[in-house]
């Protein structure tokens, strides 16, 4: 498995069970409320003068959705702290604790319609962690 894979990998495991979780979409016609969870690959924040990566950053945003408001918020009530504060564990790699940045926006989707003619509700949070390779 890639280091990138491992490090995603290991994120994910962080979603609690009972949790609807996509990874990198939900399908059409998934059953709310849901979650999925997007990465990146690790960007390399510094480099040592002989060019070998150190520093670097890794995100994962989360999106929750459901039919209210008030539904996604009660799903962030139950993963955010999963999340908050984690240190995920990899070989070959040290990690920082998983920190999120900024506000959770909480607004309706006007680009998908349900049945019925709603919107579902969404709300998305950006995590960073720092990543070093072990030598």
């Amino acid at each position: 498995m890639s280091a990138a894979k491992a490090l995603a990998v290991a994120v994910r495991a962080l979603v609690p069970v009972g949790v609807t979780h996509h990874v990198g979409q939900a399908p059409t016609g998934a059953t709310l409320p849901w979650l999925v969870s997007n990465q990146s690959v690790p960007d390399i924040g510094s480099r040592s003068e002989a060019g070998t990566p150190h520093g670097q950053v890794g995100r994962v945003r989360l999106t929750a959705a459901a039919g209210t408001e008030n539904g996604v918020l009660d799903l962030l009530d139950v993963v955010l702290p999963a999340f908050e504060g984690t240190r995920v564990a990899v070989a070959g790699w040290v990690t920082s604790p998983l920190r999120r940045l900024g506000e959770v926006h909480v607004y309706p989707d006007f680009d998908v319609t349900l049945t019925g003619g709603i919107h579902p509700v969404v709300g998305a949070a950006l995590f960073e962690y720092t990543v070093t390779a072990t030598p």
